[in-house]
């Protein structure tokens, strides 16, 4: 488990406390020490400092300050590179810059939550160039699908039940009330939720960033839905992963699923639990879960072909949740093994084999979960260990295997 170091005034505990909350839902162990002891001999010497992230928190008044920056000065002194966090209306003396303090990060209490994504990036960091983060805690907690809408992306959280739209600076609920949402898609203004607990599918319209027009399908051929995880059109064409009903249906010439004639996919094995799919021009592909595999059919439901089985490695699956593709690539949430799996089609994507190409940005995303490409080549990859959505740069990100 990775630790920081965070110092701070000893009565200032409301925005510090949050903080070390939220940190340490990330897997992060936090030791808090106050700027008023003597902290260099007092457990927190400075070769255990070196080893870890440190964190001062200024105080919201220069005379409180002050003090504080003395402490700071003698981290600096010891070599110890530090992030400080200071009020909005407040700077650092300049001749703290280049002195080791890696990044300053202005606070206020009305945009915590942008103030713990930089807090976040820095521990993460120094991420590749072609990797970003979008977090927000007070909104994002266990983000299942993800759907790009220009440059924000639609997050449906299992744990706040409700779907939030992330733009680059500002965020807004779009959906609250649902069931544990999983995954969703996004096709111009029509937003469409697998609601899992509730056992239905909602597709509704989106208006001034509100859902408008709510309406529940519950029923696909002679059953009900059972734990839907997937729901995804592309191309006219319709895949429902039914999770519980172990079954995946499909509709073709439409992109109205109030509309469509429904047909099931059947596969030479059995799905078991299917939770993700994919629909690109040619092909319809199916995360088959706890047969720990992948699945191609044609529209015409067709199998093509079926890959993977339980394991740890290229072609090995524990848990495969999510599907999405982007060229020639396809890209696979490996829920167990935590990994985010990268895998190359041929020219001929009928029925051609998968090429292993490697993992996306191993260590950092850590339980990949929803996925979503837009037409600027960006994917972003619901991580629901590390509380976050991610944004991936597929050209420079697909160069460096």
């Amino acid at each position: 488990m990775p630790t920081v170091t965070i110092f701070r005034e000893i009565d200032d505990l409301d925005f510090t406390e949050k903080l070390r909350g939220d940190l340490a839902a990330r897997g992060w162990a936090v030791r808090m020490n106050g700027f008023a002891s003597d902290f260099l001999d007092n457990g927190y010497d400075t070769a255990n400092m070196a080893r870890s992230p440190v964190l001062t928190v200024m105080p919201n008044s220069l005379e409180r300050m002050l003090p504080c920056l003395a402490k700071v000065e003698r981290l600096l002194d010891a070599g110890i590179d530090i992030v400080t966090l200071v009020p909005p209306e407040y700077d650092l003396p300049i001749h703290f810059y280049g002195r080791g303090i890696r990044s300053i990060i202005h606070m206020t209490k009305a945009h915590y939550d942008r103030v713990f994504e930089e807090v976040f990036r820095w521990l993460a960091g120094p991420l590749p160039a072609w990797l970003d983060l979008r977090m927000r805690p007070s909104q994002i907690h266990r983000p299942t699908g993800v759907s790009w809408w220009s440059e924000d992306i639609f997050v449906a959280d299992e744990k706040y039940e409700h779907v939030v739209r992330i733009g680059p600076t500002e965020s807004a609920v779009v959906l609250p009330g649902l069931s544990e949402p999983h995954h969703i898609h996004l096709d111009r203004r029509r937003l469409s939720i697998a609601n899992k607990a509730a056992d239905q599918l909602l597709v509704c319209d989106l208006s001034d960033d509100l859902a408008a027009d709510v309406q529940p399908l519950v029923t696909i051929g002679s059953k009900h839905v059972a734990r839907p995880h997937d729901i995804k059109c592309a191309h006219y064409t319709y895949a429902v992963a039914d999770t519980d009903n172990h079954r995946v249906a499909y509709a073709t010439d439409t992109n109205d699923v109030r509309a469509a004639e429904w047909k099931f996919l059947e596969p030479q094995i059995p799905f078991r639990t299917p939770c993700g799919a994919f629909v690109d021009a040619d092909t319809i592909w199916v995360a088959d879960t706890f047969n720990h595999r992948l699945v191609e059919f044609s529209h015409d439901g067709v199998e093509l072909q079926a890959v993977g089985r339980y394991g740890t490695g290229p072609y090995l699956f524990k848990y495969p949740v999510a599907i999405e593709g982007w060229n020639e690539y396809l890209f696979v949430a490996d829920e167990q093994n935590e990994s985010l799996q990268v895998y190359e089609r041929t020219e001929n994507r009928d029925n051609s084999p998968l090429r292993y190409v490697g993992q996306l940005a191993p260590g950092l995303i850590q339980q990949p979960f929803g996925l979503s490409v837009n037409r600027e080549n960006r994917l972003a990859v619901g991580d629901r260990k590390q509380k976050c959505v991610w944004i991936v740069d597929l050209q420079p990100a697909i160069a460096e295997f």
